[in-house]
């Protein structure tokens, strides 16, 4: 509508009002005349957002203008937590990409959240689930209770260097712990957080163990690749051609004591580079097996493990349980185990670790290499089995081994290696 000017003037710009004049009998000013549409039109208007928010115009309720505008800003805002259903039999959404194309209509507000309860059974994706939504931090998706308890070294098997039976058996095995699984093929990444706060919870998150296309925005054949903050809370991720958990300058934090997973994927299991991955419960596990190349890669990045277990990366492709470079930092708490790798851990450029009271065997070359001026912390824990040698410094790199325990190792303890600059406390 347009404002409605005093009967008989011109019809003014856009943008000015001519203001009405009050008649005065006693001046004999005489007072501006109101148009028919001073009265029309405004009733229309009102009249319109009543009944296209739902109510029906009634004379006796003067507040129906306020309910309608109340009823038409809910409509758009999310202001309670809600639970909506993805997959099965009489759910909310078929799948979630139509859960998060509804959840694009709607602005949550910091009173609000949604979770997106995905029904037991098995999934199929072909295509990336995209993260985009600016309100993330106030959403969840979450599979069904988890069938059993959540998985430990003991119950991953273990046999060689990224072996198809050890892959077959961990898939099976994980299962029967998960209820819900979210299958993606072609090669494609399963999901692309682009922006932050979601939570990812109880969900089994299998690949083809392919490289399909980048779409150019992100790699293909990641598990999760995570450019804005993530949480998990007791996930599984098995069979991606490229890494299990990429992440790349952001924070993926561990929400509960409940482990993460992450199993025979074509490179890394977890590639962090310059970002941070916090899983720093005394209880939780993380387990990272039979991966092709490498368990876990830091590049400049920061890792919190409360409990780690590393296994099954080796021959032909496999480099080492853990490789930090370019400054990274490595923290594992006490109970944390590399084993039957190529190698256990490689440490350079300026790199640190923590990994105190913890067990390094049975490796193809060596348990640890720290050289490039790296420092490392290994008290307490227990190198054995490695083929070439439990430990090797050199190249300014600084070890405090007190209390450790190993076999073979270079060079002696207490002693400054004048040709390489390194020292091994002991």
């Amino acid at each position: 509508m347009r404002y409605s000017q005093p009967f008989g003037t011109p019809t003014p710009p856009l943008g000015v009002y001519p203001r009405y004049i009050n008649g005065n009998p006693v001046t004999g000013t005489e007072g501006s005349i109101p148009p028919n549409t001073a009265f029309d039109e405004d009733q229309i208007e009102i009249v319109t957002v009543i009944q296209n928010a739902g109510l029906t115009p009634d004379h006796n309720d003067l507040t129906q203008l306020w309910q309608a505008i109340q009823s038409l800003i809910a409509q758009k805002y999310i202001t309670t937590a809600i639970t909506k259903t993805v997959h099965g039999a009489g759910s909310d959404f078929v799948d979630l990409f139509a859960a998060f194309k509804w959840l694009a209509q709607y602005i949550i507000t910091n009173t609000g959240s949604v979770v997106f309860m995905v029904a037991p059974g098995r999934w199929t994706y072909t295509t990336t689930v995209e993260v985009n939504h600016p309100n993330m931090n106030r959403v969840t998706v979450q599979g069904g209770a988890l069938l059993g308890a959540s998985p430990t070294p003991a119950n991953l098997s273990v046999t060689g260097y990224h072996a198809s039976a050890d892959g077959t058996n961990q898939v099976i095995y994980l299962r029967s712990v998960y209820a819900t699984e979210l299958s993606f093929t072609g090669g494609v990444t399963a999901f692309a957080i682009l922006q932050a706060g979601i939570t990812l919870r109880y969900l089994l998150i299998t690949g083809s163990q392919t490289i399909g296309t980048s779409p150019g925005a992100y790699p293909a054949g990641d598990g999760i690749y995570a450019l804005a903050e993530l949480f998990l809370d007791g996930i599984a991720i098995w069979g991606f051609g490229l890494h299990g958990l990429d992440i790349m300058q952001t924070s993926v934090i561990c929400v509960s004591a409940l482990s993460v997973t992450i199993a025979y994927c074509g490179n890394c299991g977890i590639n962090c580079q310059g970002g941070l991955f916090n899983a720093a419960s005394d209880t939780a596990y993380t387990n990272v097996v039979s991966n092709n190349v490498t368990g876990v890669n830091s590049l400049g990045a920061l890792l919190w493990f409360g409990r780690l277990y590393v296994a099954g990366h080796g021959p032909p492709n496999g480099n080492a349980a853990i490789q930090s470079l370019q400054g990274g930092l490595i923290v594992a708490n006490p109970g944390s185990q590399l084993q039957i790798n190529q190698a256990g851990m490689i440490l350079a450029g300026a790199a640190s670790c923590l990994f105190e009271s913890a067990t390094i065997n049975n490796h193809a070359t060596y348990g640890i290499d720290v050289y490039g001026t790296a420092t490392l912390w290994i008290n307490n824990s227990t190198l054995s089995n490695n083929t070439q040698y439990d430990l090797i410094a050199s190249d300014g790199a600084f070890v405090d081994a007190t209390g450790a325990s190993m076999t073979i190792w270079t060079p002696p303890f207490n002693t400054y290696n004048t040709n390489n600059g390194a020292f091994i406390v002991h």
